[in-house]
């Protein structure tokens, strides 16, 4: 229960005016008691320098406060509203932001790492080259983000909702993005080291230029929707794609080298280009697409349906590899004969 002697400290807030000084010396007198301030209105209070850190805020209201240099590491500021906040230069290290309404803040350069953000509302908010390390952003609402260059590291997305968010250049090792929707999202020239796409809704997504994978750490997108995604130049070398739905996707010039592709869906998808040496395509589906110019060295098709597959400008030689490959369909596949 919120006390009425902290809340007398506060008395001034409705005119946007605090002595902070005289709360941050209240509160290293009372440095030891737990601060109760759940449900406070501080909306458009100049804030400037004060120190909350350890205080129970949870629904709180911050909407337009200005909290500039404030301390609100360890704060409880669960389910509060801090849309149109300053926070330039406020420590939050260890704070919990769940399900607060952070819509539009601008958190540009901020350092939010090990912050709990579950089921928090960071629709349009700005994180451009923000630091995220093992921060809890499951279930979060993150539509139309800007997240550019920032660091996700050990980050957990679970169920997270990126729609629309802009992504690229971001770096994404050890994150989790199991079942999170990432639709028309912009991943271009983003990094990614053991991530887990697992289960992931990326359809219409922009990743032309990223990075999914590293010799020792390989991505896992097993089971995620990339149907229509833009995977143009995209580094997936040894990425584990099984079960993935590519359909209709652009993956020229993507590099798929050592790559396990089985039981994945390339209907009607363009991989012009694209090197597939050494990947595993079998039992694929892979009606209408594009391989022209292909690097299909030692690619395995096992069990593949190639109906109306488009090889042509791929060597002869291996287009004939390819149909002795035991199980495939080859109904209308096209393919043309090397002109001398």
């Amino acid at each position: 229960m919120t006390d009425p002697k902290l809340l007398a400290l506060f008395a001034t807030a409705q005119v946007s005016v605090i002595n902070v000084d005289e709360w941050n010396q209240w509160k290293q007198q009372h440095r030891s008691r737990i601060l109760e301030l759940k449900g406070i209105d501080l909306s458009g209070a100049d804030l400037r320098g004060a120190n909350f850190s350890h205080a129970n805020l949870s629904e709180a209201n911050f909407s337009h406060t200005n909290l500039n240099h404030t301390d609100l590491s360890h704060t409880n500021l669960s389910e509060a509203d801090l849309r149109g906040a300053n926070f330039s230069h406020a420590d939050r290290s260890g704070a919990d932001l769940s399900y607060a309404n952070l819509s539009g803040v601008d958190l540009g350069y901020a350092n939010l790492s090990y912050t709990n953000l579950n089921n928090a509302n960071l629709s349009k908010a700005y994180f451009s080259h923000a630091e995220l390390i093992k921060a809890d952003l499951s279930g979060a609402n993150l539509s139309g983000a800007n997240l550019s260059s920032t660091n996700l590291s050990g980050a957990n997305l679970s169920g997270a909702n990126l729609s629309g968010a802009n992504l690229n250049h971001a770096g994404f090792y050890n994150v989790d993005l199991s079942y999170a929707k990432l639709i028309r999202s912009d991943l271009s020239y983003a990094r990614f080291s053991a991530a887990n796409f697992r289960g992931a809704d990326l359809s219409g997504a922009r990743l032309s230029g990223a990075r999914l994978s590293r010799s020792k750490s390989k991505a896992r997108l097993n089971s995620a929707n990339f149907h229509g995604a833009n995977f143009r130049g995209a580094d997936l070398s040894g990425a584990r794609l099984s079960g993935t739905d590519l359909s209709e996707a652009d993956l020229s010039r993507a590099d798929f080298r050592g790559a396990d592709l089985r039981r994945v869906n390339l209907q009607r998808a363009n991989l012009s280009g694209a090197n597939l040496q050494r990947a595993d395509l079998g039992e694929g589906m892979f009606a209408h697409a594009r391989f022209s110019q292909a690097n299909l060295e030692e690619t395995l098709f096992t069990g593949a349906d190639l109906s109306e597959t488009d090889f042509r400008q791929v060597p002869w030689v291996i287009v004939m590899t390819i149909t002795l490959q035991p199980g495939v369909k080859l109904k209308g596949m096209l393919w043309e004969l090397e002109q001398e």
